[in-house]
C-alpha cells in the first residue's frame, strides 16, 4: 500500500504572517503552530536576503519580551516563554547564540524540519488511530443502545393469556406459604448485563482520553508509567486529572516523575475548588519565600563590609564583653555606649 509523505509546504506557508495550517495544529498544538509558523515565516525572509545565515542555515533572534511585544501580544508572555521552550525541549527549535557581546544572551532560532515531519507523523497517526477507536466505540454503544430490550426474558402470561399461561408461571414462596418468607427471585434480562459492558466500556474510553490528553500535554506514557497513570485517575474525576495536567504543563512538567510529585502533593484532593485552592496557597507560600531571601540579600548587602568598620566593631564586641564580666553594666545596657 503506498503511503503519501507529508512535505514541509503542507505544514507551513512561505508568507503572509500570523497564519495558522491546521494541519500542523493538530500535530503541534494551537499556540504551538502560531509561533512556529511566524518563526518559519522570519527565516525564508532571512534565507531570501541571505542574512543571518549561519552554520549553513537562517536563523532569526529575538529576546522573549520582543517576541511578545511585536508578534504575539495576543498571547500571554509566560506563555510564549513556555511555547518556545517546550519546542525547544522537542527538537523542533534549533536555539543558540551568535551574539557579538559576550554579555547579550538573546537567543538565535532556526527549525529542524527533519524532526519536525517526524513529529507530524507520529502525532497524526496517532490521532487517526485514536479517531478509529472512538468512532467504533460509538458505533458499539448505538448498537447496544438499540438491542438492550430485544432479547429481555418475558413472562409466561405475557406470550398468551393470562387465564391459560398464569399457571404456568413459577410464584413465589411467600404467595403459598406465608409461614417461609424468602427473598423474591430476581428478573433476569440481558438489560442488566447491557448497562455493566456500557459502563465499562465508557469508563475504559474516559481512561483512554486521559492518556491521551496526559500525551498531548506532558509526555508519552510507558507501559509502567501507564498503568501508574491509570491506577492514579481511577478514582478521581475526569476535570480533577485534567487540571492537574493543565497545571504540570503550566509549569513545564515533561516527565512522570514530575508529575508523580503533584500527584504525592495532592493525593487527598477530590475537587478542582480544591485542587486550585492548593495551588493558589502553594504559589503564595512560594512568592512569600522569594520575597524574604530578597530582603535577606538586600540586608546582606547593607552589612559593613570595610576592614576599618569590621575591625571597630569586633573591638565593640570585646568592651561589651570586658563590662559584663567586670559587672560594669548589665545585659540590657549593653546597647549604650560605656566611656572607656
Amino acid at each position: 500500500m503506498k503511503t503519501n509523505k507529508i512535505t514541509i509546504e503542507e505544514l507551513l506557508f512561505n508568507d503572509e504572517p500570523i497564519t495558522i495550517n491546521r494541519k500542523l495544529a493538530k500535530c503541534l498544538g494551537l499556540k504551538e503552530a502560531v509561533i512556529f509558523q511566524q518563526i518559519h515565516y522570519w527565516l525564508k525572509i532571512n534565507e531570501k536576503k541571505k542574512h543571518n545565515i549561519r552554520e549553513g542555515r537562517a536563523w532569526t533572534y529575538n529576546s522573549i519580551k520582543n517576541w511578545h511585544e511585536e508578534e504575539f501580544d495576543f498571547l500571554s508572555l509566560r506563555t510564549v516563554e513556555r511555547t518556545l521552550k517546550s519546542l525547544e525541549n522537542e527538537g523542533l527549535l534549533i536555539c543558540k547564540t551568535f551574539n557579538k557581546m559576550a554579555g547579550d544572551k538573546t537567543k538565535w532560532y532556526s527549525i529542524n524540519y527533519e524532526k519536525l515531519l517526524e513529529v507530524a507523523e507520529k502525532k497524526l497517526k496517532l490521532k487517526k488511530e485514536k479517531s478509529i477507536k472512538m468512532s467504533k466505540n460509538g458505533k458499539l454503544g448505538v448498537i447496544a443502545k438499540k438491542n438492550k430490550n430485544k432479547n429481555t426474558i418475558q413472562p409466561n402470561w405475557q406470550n398468551g393469556t393470562h387465564t391459560t399461561k398464569l399457571a404456568d408461571t413459577i410464584q413465589p414462596n411467600w404467595q403459598n406459604d406465608t409461614t417461609k418468607l424468602v427473598e423474591p427471585i430476581p428478573e433476569i434480562t440481558t438489560k442488566t448485563s447491557t448497562k455493566t459492558s456500557t459502563s465499562s466500556s465508557s469508563a475504559n474510553v474516559e481512561s483512554n482520553n486521559l492518556v491521551d490528553y496526559f500525551n498531548e500535554n506532558i509526555c508519552e506514557l510507558k507501559k509502567t508509567t501507564r498503568v501508574k497513570f491509570e491506577k492514579f485517575i481511577k478514582n478521581k474525576s475526569i476535570e480533577f486529572v485534567k487540571a492537574l495536567i493543565d497545571y504540570q504543563a503550566e509549569i513545564n512538567t515533561k516527565s512522570y516523575a514530575g508529575f508523580k510529585k503533584a500527584i504525592d502533593n495532592f493525593k487527598d484532593l477530590e475537587t478542582v475548588e480544591e485542587l486550585n485552592a492548593a495551588i493558589e496557597k502553594f504559589r503564595a507560600n512560594k512568592k512569600q519565600k522569594a520575597e524574604f531571601a530578597n530582603r535577606a540579600k538586600k540586608s546582606n548587602k547593607n552589612k559593613v563590609t570595610t576592614f576599618e568598620e569590621t575591625k571597630d566593631q569586633q573591638l565593640q564586641s570585646y568592651r561589651d564583653l570586658e563590662a559584663l564580666e567586670n559587672g560594669w553594666v548589665d545585659d540590657e545596657d549593653l546597647n549604650q555606649d560605656i566611656p572607656f
